[in-house]
């Protein structure tokens, strides 16, 4: 009879956990979904947007210093001549 006391002791514990578990992973949803992170949810959201916007710079850096040399070589030559 001890072992089914404990048992149910443990259940019952069980269906306080869950609901509570729950409760918090529905409130995390709630605030990503109404676009207020908080916790670790807001510095990944932070480093992401942060990323995105290096990755635009890194591509345009990219693309404007082959575009810097050659305008050098231009002068290069404009001022040989």
């Amino acid at each position: 009879m001890a072992g089914l006391i404990d048992t149910r002791t443990a259940f019952d514990r069980r269906d306080e956990v869950i609901p509570t578990q729950l409760l918090t992973a529905t409130k995390h949803v709630h605030d990503a979904l109404k676009g207020v992170p908080e916790g670790p949810f807001k510095l990944t959201t932070i480093l992401v947007e942060e990323s995105k916007k290096l990755n635009a710079l890194d591509r345009y850096e990219r693309r404007a210093l082959p575009r810097r040399k050659f305008a050098i070589r231009t002068l290069d030559e404009a001022q040989r001549s």
